[in-house]
């Protein structure tokens, strides 16, 4: 098993070294003085001559190039032979993916300059497979969720919903973290008392009516939810001197940012935050609805979110350990590069996988909800939070 994992990553090494070596040498065709109408002449495909750049010489446009042939499947494969050539004969070739379409003025569609509507990501047509175009065939008939559309409705903003619905499946939370926050504010599920046209006071706050207007600026909520801004504010850099948190209905309800610019979503570790906070203020919210002269407490609500926050760190730092544990066992190299890259800016995990790095706005908060042991900051329960 050893041996044949070992070769496993032996050839995955040279695939990998095959890649950068495409990248990085250009391939041209020869081409002929164009004639008095400026036409070059047309020459077939098997019948061409092929080269691939390598580096100017101390003549002016003239470049050291090596001769290719082409195989059967259209990959040029070098023959060590070596020649010097004015950049005029150079004829740019379009690829599809590691293959050689053609001369690029001769060929068509050029596969970096089309794709298919509804695509998933946009990709070049020399990347997109049979699980592309089956999405791009049933997008028309597929009609937008109602949640989907009442939001573009009501918001009347170009909503992300792709990055949405990628922080939630790639995200660092599980469906006991963001399924309250999916099926009741996403979905628009939660029990509001004055939907529908009725003049039904705010359980919480007893002031307005508790709709979906009323909800996200209710006073019950607004304190956690400024402080929760402010320090987001901290973590993102401002875009032209704007900060990119603001106390909105774009950001309370869909964790959206940038409202001023093009609209985005909450990077993944905040975007975790958004969503347990949720998830804790519909308990009380429930807890509200079903228990005479219950009192709603913001403070214990923020607390217990950063605790489950810290909750789901913890696992994926555990996770790491295992990682790290089993690839010096099997020989491997591991690195935290793809966990942090979604833990970014709350924290990090070190190469050891020891411990987790938090950002100093962010250990503030775990200090403050007892999560995290800090020199200077004690839990505090206090309404401060």
């Amino acid at each position: 098993m050893g041996q044949e994992r070992e070769q496993s990553r032996e050839m995955n090494d040279i695939e990998e070294i095959n890649k950068k070596a495409i990248k990085k040498w250009h391939y041209y065709a020869l081409g002929d003085e164009p004639d008095e109408e400026g036409q070059n002449t047309i020459i077939d495909k098997e019948e061409e001559m092929y080269f691939r750049g390598d580096e100017p010489t101390e003549q002016e446009d003239e470049w050291h190039v090596e001769l290719c042939t082409i195989s059967p499947r259209g990959h040029l494969i070098p023959r060590e032979i070596w020649r010097t050539l004015h950049i005029k004969y150079f004829v740019p070739l379009t690829r599809w993916g590691t293959g050689v379409m053609g001369r690029a003025c001769e060929v068509f569609p050029h596969p970096d300059q089309w794709t298919f509507e509804n695509s998933p990501g946009n990709k070049p047509l020399d990347q997109i497979g049979v699980n592309e175009i089956y999405r791009t065939l049933i997008a028309r008939k597929r009609e937008a969720p109602n949640c989907m559309k009442n939001w573009d409705r009501r918001l009347g903003i170009e909503i992300p919903w792709r990055a949405i619905g990628e922080n939630l499946t790639r995200g660092l939370g599980t469906n006991r973290d963001t399924s309250s926050w999916f099926k009741n504010i996403l979905h628009r599920a939660l029990y509001l008392k004055g939907k529908g046209g009725q003049n039904t006071a705010c359980s919480a706050c007893h002031q307005e009516n508790e709709d979906w207007i009323h909800l996200w600026k209710c006073p019950v909520w607004t304190p956690t939810w400024r402080v929760i801004i402010e320090d987001f504010n901290e973590l993102l850099p401002p875009i032209q001197g704007i900060k990119r948190v603001r106390m909105s209905p774009e950001f309370i309800y869909l964790g959206l940012i940038d409202i001023e610019f093009t609209p985005h979503v909450l990077p993944i570790g905040l975007s975790l935050l958004h969503s347990i906070l949720w998830k804790f203020m519909i308990i009380e919210l429930y807890k509200l609805s079903q228990i005479e002269h219950y009192r709603i407490n913001a403070n214990e609500v923020a607390r217990r979110a950063l605790r489950r926050y810290t909750t789901r760190i913890r696992a994926k730092l555990r996770r790491a350990q295992i990682e790290h544990t089993r690839s010096t066992q099997q020989g491997y190299e591991h690195n935290n590069n793809l966990l942090n890259k979604k833990l970014h800016p709350v924290a990090q995990i070190n190469a050891d996988c020891t411990e987790i790095i938090w950002h100093p706005v962010v250990h503030r908060w775990l200090a403050l909800a007892g999560a995290e042991e800090h020199d200077t900051i004690k839990p505090n329960f206090t309404p401060e939070w």
